[in-house]
């Protein structure tokens, strides 16, 4: 009976020590994705003070996904998407997290790498320029007039504000980011909110308030 205890003990122990393993994994990938930018903690209590640069450096999404550089090579990278940009870390190997691009830009709110184009014709299209990401982000390119986001909230350059002063992003660009060329190689621009990507090797799919695009 007392060797049961012991296990149970034992399981119990091993048990609640995977969540900080876990969490401090997470919290290194985050260390280092904040080397220049502030820590995901530290940006929500900001985002709270009320400062009005708050805001400057505050993480809008976080996702692990698949960076295909070959038929039979794929690496596991961390996409972090801010208030002024984006990165993307190599976190194949959890003692060794490196950075692959880091990159000041307008607010992002989601990314996704488009899987490899299964066809061989470097020519077509973008195969060129795989990997590629894709980066739903606010458009500061537009022009300065007043717009309709898609939440019934008038936004200015992808930007609106509710009462209590932080402001809500309304994302109106896919941009696709080449970690080939390091540049953007094509933008697709909307005139309401982009809600969500979903891509495959030949399509894109965008939903908008109201409407589905594809794109080839």
């Amino acid at each position: 009976m007392k060797n049961n205890h012991n296990k149970a003990n034992n399981n119990s122990n091993s048990s609640n020590g995977f969540l900080p393993n876990s969490l401090k994994f997470i919290s290194s990938c985050i260390k280092t994705a904040s080397s220049g930018v502030r820590s995901a903690s530290a940006s929500v209590a900001a985002s709270i003070s009320g400062d009005p640069n708050a805001h400057k450096d505050q993480v809008l999404c976080a996702c692990v996904d698949k960076l295909e550089l070959g038929p039979t090579f794929i690496k596991h990278v961390l996409l972090l998407g801010y208030s002024n940009g984006f990165q993307v870390l190599d976190v194949e190997n959890a003692s060794s997290v490196g950075e692959l691009v880091s990159k000041r830009d307008d607010p992002v709110t989601f990314l996704q790498m488009q899987p490899r184009p299964t066809k061989s014709n470097s020519d077509e299209g973008f195969a060129a320029s795989h990997p590629l990401l894709l980066v739903v982000a606010c458009d500061e390119t537009q022009s300065s007039g007043l717009m309709q986001n898609g939440r019934d909230v008038l936004a200015r350059n992808g930007y609106s504000e509710h009462q209590n002063g932080h402001p809500v992003y309304s994302p109106t660009a896919v941009r696709f980011y080449s970690l080939r060329s390091h540049n953007y190689v094509h933008v697709l621009r909307f005139r309401s909110t982009v809600y969500m990507v979903r891509c495959s090797p030949q399509i894109v799919a965008v939903g908008l308030a109201s409407q589905v695009s594809f794109g080839l």
